[in-house]
């Protein structure tokens, strides 16, 4: 903000630009977790990694 209050709009804009794709992405990431929550029947939902396999949704049934 006190950028802005300055009229650093471009140098902002350059800082936002730089960090919007990781925002986004995290965002993204929170929401679709949270409809797939919504949408499948199971005790837990999260993500899961092991290395460098990445899966976004992963939910876990504990009853069968």
């Amino acid at each position: 903000m006190y950028l802005l209050e300055l009229g650093e709009v471009e140098r902002v804009a350059s800082r936002v630009a730089e960090q919007l794709d990781e925002y986004v992405s995290a965002v993204f990431d929170d929401l679709a977790l949270e409809h797939f929550s919504r949408r499948v029947p199971a005790v837990k939902v999260g993500k899961w990694w092991k290395g460098d396999v990445e899966i976004d949704g992963v939910a876990i049934d504990e009853k069968n």
